[in-house]
């Protein structure tokens, strides 16, 4: 089923903004939610939530990257934006923007508030908190696979440079789970409203 919304040109402005503050040119592949009403859109990516006041012709929910609402924005001009979204694609009069991590679909669970800018450590603790769903759902997938690439070189990296003292590779692991194991707790408590 397709989302369709009738916006201003300056909200959605506004909400792109709002949407790419903060963020690193990495993390604005971050996918945001549109939760589209008869009288609003909700937009919401980690550390974000805008709403503003649109016409909902079909409303649902949408799923896409930010850079792909950046890019349908700049294709047209005029004062009000008709925007649909399918899965794969949005349209915006008779631009269109297609990417397969475009989708429409169910809307996400509002109680988890993942932060704007966490660093890689507080990533891999809430991929381990909230699961493979959710952080599919929460749109940081690409993040968190980057955070844990980038923890798995680093435990090679320690193992290999204290391995004249003895220090293994299964040994460096094993701190940086109980590390993991530690934080849980208090990045659950952050996360979950």
């Amino acid at each position: 089923m397709d989302v369709q919304f009738r916006i201003r040109r300056s909200d959605l402005r506004r909400a792109l903004r709002e949407l790419q503050a903060n963020r690193g040119a990495r993390d604005k592949a971050d996918i945001v939610s549109v939760l589209v009403s008869e009288y609003a859109a909700t937009f919401r990516a980690p550390g974000t939530d805008s709403e503003y006041p649109v016409n909902g012709i079909a409303p649902g929910v949408a799923h896409l990257p930010i850079t792909v609402l950046d890019r349908i924005m700049g294709m047209r001009s005029a004062n009000e934006l008709d925007l649909r979204l399918t899965d794969g694609a949005i349209w915006c009069g008779k631009a269109t923007v297609r990417h397969k991590a475009i989708r429409v679909g169910n809307i996400p669970d509002l109680r988890v508030q993942v932060p704007i800018n966490p660093s890689p450590f507080e990533l891999v603790v809430i991929g381990r908190v909230l699961g493979e769903a959710l952080i599919r759902e929460q749109g940081i997938e690409q993040r968190l696979t980057k955070a844990t690439e980038q923890m798995n070189l680093a435990v090679s990296s320690a193992a290999s440079s204290l391995a004249s003292f003895g220090v293994t590779e299964a040994s460096v692991k094993q701190l940086v789970e109980a590390a993991i194991e530690d934080a849980q707790a208090s990045i659950r408590s952050g996360l979950v409203a």
